[in-house]
């Protein structure tokens, strides 16, 4: 995911775990334009590659890092198990820059 908007960068990392529940955030938009993503946010524009729109989008199912990464996999036609270490790594970046939040999960 590439920042095309000048974004202050201060926030904590985020702490995630199989369990916790990654949610698309309110205010952000999935714009798409021929092969190419953005999230957009108030006046911040975000551009993705097509592995982190698929991590945003499974995030709409409201359902664990795990099952997002399986959400993924299937759309892709990967292993899960090759994904999940990409899949957090993609969740923290979003995390990180408000894309999306999260809930503590079972």
């Amino acid at each position: 995911m590439t920042a095309v908007s000048d974004h202050g960068g201060d926030e904590a990392s985020i702490e995630l775990s199989l369990t916790s529940i990654p949610m698309q955030s309110w205010d952000v938009r999935r714009r798409r334009y021929g092969d190419q993503r953005w999230l957009v946010r108030h006046n911040e524009t975000f551009e993705m590659d097509p592995f982190t729109d698929a991590v945003w989008r499974a995030c709409g199912a409201k359902v664990s890092v795990a099952a997002v990464a399986k959400l993924v996999a299937d759309e892709l036609d990967l292993p899960p198990v090759e994904l999940l270490e990409p899949t957090m790594s993609a969740l923290a970046l979003l995390g990180d820059v408000g894309l999306v939040t999260f809930a503590a999960g079972d």
